[in-house]
């Protein structure tokens, strides 16, 4: 690819006027972020997004104190535009499968460097060679971002730790976008990498300046001087684009210096699966070679140069297979899960002096443990002063150990009162269990409860006594009219026979319509026993849903102060702790000062 010159912004102070400044772009006092962005730094986020590494510097005077530029606050900041942008791409993308990891680190004045994403983290960070970037930190928590919020939220718990920890002279901010075609998620396809790797750098750094001005003099660079160089050599003269925002008129001249430098950008490509393939099959016939030469089980007799070529293909493998997207994905998932697991282990952030959101499990079980650590240094300290064999009589030794004393006795009223918490949350939690259970107006409405049930209106037909007795009544006057009509049938004429059936038919239709007035009155005041018993089921139902209602929001209320109560004491043990960690540093200091003395 033809070179790039790299791109260098003058964002002008209050008052200064520099027309003659040899840069790219001048951005007058009041700017907002956005036209540093529009116009100098978002041609290179197509850069990025097509697999080319991608820096973009802010240079100058107190620069790594100054985070508005990236971060912003009504006005993003140039990083959250860019981060933006990069994720409205990967919206719109349907050829490409992505993965986008975050990490943050902090880079200080004597080289140290330090993970703002877990900065509580056991493993070290330190510098490596890598052959896309030129350096890489090997180290560092790689966090799986799905959107730009997340990259916004976790950037700013990195500026609040890099605060926290004063490390403020030189700040990076790394972002990793790696865009993929969507069948390069398995091992045989080829996939494109590309850094997007963000800066804030104070111009008291003399690396970045002696690189420009030997790279203006046609002089090799040395990029090894410092930690920010190394970082940044792929953008000055090496194989990537490269922006500079410069802050104040005293960085003009290594502006103008790197404004002429041009880089080679260099799509950076990972080995594709019939690469892997291949290193197999040589693998495999190297190994079938070394057998054959092998007379027996004698190590020795094998060719040095066959065990050479085997070493070096296997290294060759293992880049390759280093280098395939489903295996920075596992990796990426692997150091994800292991800021979990931190983040869980360390449940309070000394660094913020203020607690995090965790598991009340954990957070016991981490006081503990600090409580015994605290109590194990005291004890230790106590004891170092016995054993150096210090006069007790001697000058400010009975303070030191009165001190310490206080201390001990400070530590065993926390977990006194922790411990107290602790009971009281579990006799708490066993009263409401009882008062759940067998509580007086729970007991009431289950009584209440048994006593309604729904009713049938055929089993109430079948079961009631009245509704028998008139239906027994219906048959038996129907039988005894039915016989006495038949009897004087027989016995007398036919017409008076006749007309008195007739009477005697109208009558019995006349009982026979009153029963059945009365069997349908039965049948309306069944009806409406049932309908009033439902009505009664369906009043107690709401009357126990509200008492159910109202005993979790009283539950609900009294959990919530207990929960209050439970964090305002820790937090004051937390604080009382981190107090007389301090005042156990400097009782220490002390002492090992009298020691000298």
């Amino acid at each position: 690819m033809d070179a790039a010159k790299i791109k260098v912004g003058l964002r002008l102070q209050p008052g200064t006027v520099l027309d003659s400044a040899q840069v790219d772009h001048k951005f007058p006092s009041g700017s907002s972020n956005r036209s540093v962005y529009e116009d100098l730094c978002r041609p290179l986020i197509g850069k990025a997004l097509l697999g080319h590494n991608v820096a973009i510097v802010c240079y100058g005077a107190n620069a790594a104190r100054e985070p508005t530029l990236f971060t912003g606050g009504t006005d993003p900041g140039v990083m959250l535009r860019a981060v933006n942008d990069v994720f409205d791409h990967v919206q719109v993308s349907t050829d490409r499968a992505f993965l986008i990891r975050l990490s943050v680190f902090a880079v200080a004045a004597d080289g140290n460097t330090v993970d703002l994403l877990c900065p509580d983290s056991s493993r070290p960070c330190r510098l490596i060679d890598d052959r896309h970037a030129g350096a890489a930190v090997d180290g560092l928590v790689e966090i799986v971002v799905p959107d730009a919020r997340q990259v916004s939220v976790c950037l700013q718990q990195a500026l609040r730790v890099q605060s926290a920890l004063q490390r403020r002279r030189f700040a990076m901010v790394n972002v990793f976008a790696d865009l993929h075609i969507e069948s390069c998620a398995t091992i045989d396809a080829p996939c494109r990498v590309s850094l997007l790797r963000f800066a804030r750098i104070d111009d008291s750094d003399n690396g970045i300046i002696s690189v420009a001005d030997a790279i203006a003099s046609g002089a090799s660079p040395e990029y090894r001087s410092t930690n920010v160089t190394r970082l940044l050599e792929f953008a000055i003269g090496g194989n990537g684009f490269a922006a500079f925002v410069v802050t104040s008129g005293t960085s003009l001249a290594t502006g103008e210096k790197l404004a002429r430098v041009f880089n080679r950008p260099v799509e950076n490509t990972t080995a594709p699966g019939d690469v892997i393939r291949q290193l197999r099959v040589e693998v495999g016939e190297i190994r079938a070679r070394m057998e054959l030469d092998r007379p027996g089980d004698k190590v020795d007799d094998i060719d040095a140069g066959l065990m050479e070529a085997l070493a070096t293909k296997m290294a060759q493998l293992r880049r390759a297979k280093s280098d395939t997207w489903a295996e920075r994905r596992r990796r990426s998932v692997t150091a994800m899960d292991e800021r979990k697991r931190v983040l869980e282990r360390e449940s309070l952030l000394f660094v913020l002096d203020e607690p995090v959101e965790c598991d009340p499990d954990i957070a016991k079980r981490t006081y503990r443990e600090r409580d015994a650590f605290v109590r194990a240094s005291l004890a230790f300290a106590k004891a170092r002063i016995e054993v150096d064999g210090r006069d007790p009589n001697a000058p400010g030794h009975k303070d030191l150990v009165d001190d310490l004393a206080r201390q001990r006795e400070k530590l065993d009223k926390i977990r006194a009162n922790f411990n107290s918490l602790v009971e009281l949350a579990v006799e708490d939690e066993q009263k409401q269990r009882a008062l759940y259970v067998s509580g007086p107006d729970l007991d009431k409405l289950h009584a209440l409860a048994d006593d309604i049930e729904l009713l049938d209106l055929e089993a109430l037909k079948a079961e009631d006594p009245k509704f028998i007795k008139i239906k027994g009544k219906l048959d038996n006057d129907y039988r005894n009219r039915c016989s006495e009509i038949s009897d004087r049938c027989k016995g007398g004429p036919a017409e008076a026979a006749e007309r008195d059936i007739l009477d005697r038919e109208h009558r019995l239709i006349e009982q026979l319509e009153n029963v059945k007035w009365e069997r349908d009155e039965v049948i309306g005041r069944l009806i409406e026993r049932e309908s009033r018993h439902r009505a009664q089921n369906a009043q107690m139902q709401r009357e126990m849903l509200n008492v159910f209602r109202d005993y979790r929001v009283c539950l609900d209320q009294r959990l919530h102060r207990l929960d209050a109560m439970y964090r305002g004491l820790l937090d004051d043990a937390v604080r009382d702790v981190l107090r007389l960690q301090s005042e156990k540093t400097t009782l220490e200091r002390r002492l090992r000062s009298m020691g000298q003395s």
